[in-house]
């Protein structure tokens, strides 16, 4: 035999027994259906977060340490930055001192108010040597005081020279660094929530409405694979632009995982009268890198994938744009981990249609 088919012949053994070593995956199936659908309005929007802030300082002093960097994530009551503190302890301690010393006198003042009293009611010393006395009582009470409000305003002012995360977020921005000079009111970093989430849609006028507040919309993430999440109209602006004629409506919703502010979203409603469309069940589309896909199990008993496009959603079941037919067997439980030509043993499942 030569030795160019001796090569052909054992590559074509060696595939034979790769293929031969590929397991036969056990998987349920459901067979697309034709449905009447009726069409969806689609409108552009994109994701927002409720909660956004430039984070500034509110004593000046040299930056101390600064712990964050851009892109960290921090929770509420984080330390952002510390600012130098050493002169305004010094002071404290100074005051400290103080006080110590005028809460002594202030207490020889009062022992010497009370024999003042006792002599005067005894008629022992006038009047004005009385009031001599209640004066410098008073004098040592109001510096107690005077000395406590400084020591409180010197500890509010340490307190605030640590500057913290007011809400879980996201570093967006560094706006200072270590060594450099903060004064009051200046910036430290930008925070961004990624908890409090809405999406803005701006509503052409003729679909408004459509967007009461409470009202259900579906929302729909390109930049997941098509996944979708129900939004929740809370808010409309009462004000359109005026070329477009949109008002800009801000919906909650429940994050369906991975979603950023900034990313695009589509917000989907029912209108027009209802067309045929190709129907599989949610459990059939799967994602691979950013496209979904569906299994179709072939006459020979292996599946094929296709690349679909989700649409409209009803229920379990999710109308798709693509080359899935109605009556192709349909992956719908073991799709996960299936590669194109694997064989399958496959067993129906039902699905109540919408």
């Amino acid at each position: 035999m030569p030795a160019c088919l001796r090569v052909a012949f054992l590559f074509a053994a060696v595939g034979a027994g790769v293929m031969a070593q590929t397991p036969t995956a056990p998987v349920r199936f459901t067979p697309a259906k034709s449905y009447a659908v009726q069409s969806e309005v689609r409108l552009p929007g994109s994701v927002e977060s409720r909660k956004s802030s430039r984070v500034a300082g509110e004593v000046e002093g040299l930056v101390e340490e600064f712990p964050v960097r851009i892109g960290q994530k921090v929770e509420r009551g984080a330390v952002l930055a510390r600012l130098r503190t050493r002169q305004s302890e010094l002071e404290k301690q100074s005051l400290e001192a103080e006080l110590a010393e005028t809460l002594a006198r202030q207490k020889l003042a009062e022992r010497e108010l009370d024999r003042a009293r006792q002599l005067f009611e005894a008629q022992v010393i006038p009047q004005e040597e009385l009031d001599a006395k209640t004066y410098e009582y008073n004098a040592w009470e109001g510096g107690d005081l005077r000395l406590r409000a400084q020591i409180e305003r010197i500890e509010d002012t340490i307190a605030r020279a640590v500057i913290v995360a007011p809400f879980d977020g996201v570093v967006l921005e560094e706006l200072t660094q270590v060594g450099e000079w903060l004064g009051k009111g200046d910036p430290v970093v930008d925070l961004l929530s990624l908890e409090e989430l809405e999406v803005s849609v701006n509503v052409p006028e003729r679909y408004l409405n459509r967007f009461a507040v409470g009202a259900r919309v579906g929302l729909s993430f390109e930049a997941l694979g098509g996944r979708r999440t129900a939004g929740t109209v809370k808010a409309v602006i009462p004000q359109a632009d005026p070329l477009s004629r949109a008002f800009p409506v801000k919906l909650a919703f429940q994050n369906p995982g991975g979603a950023l502010p900034g990313m695009l979203v589509e917000a989907l409603f029912p209108a027009g009268d209802r067309r045929t469309r190709t129907i599989v069940p949610k459990d059939a589309v799967v994602l691979q890198g950013d496209q979904q896909v569906v299994f179709a199990i072939t006459a020979e008993g292996t599946v094929r994938p296709m690349s679909v496009r989700t649409a409209e959603g009803l229920g379990d079941w999710v109308a798709v744009d693509g080359p899935v037919q109605p009556g192709d067997k349909i992956v719908t439980r073991g799709n996960e981990r299936l590669r194109a030509n694997q064989a399958v043993s496959a067993e129906p499942q039902e699905y109540a249609l919408p």
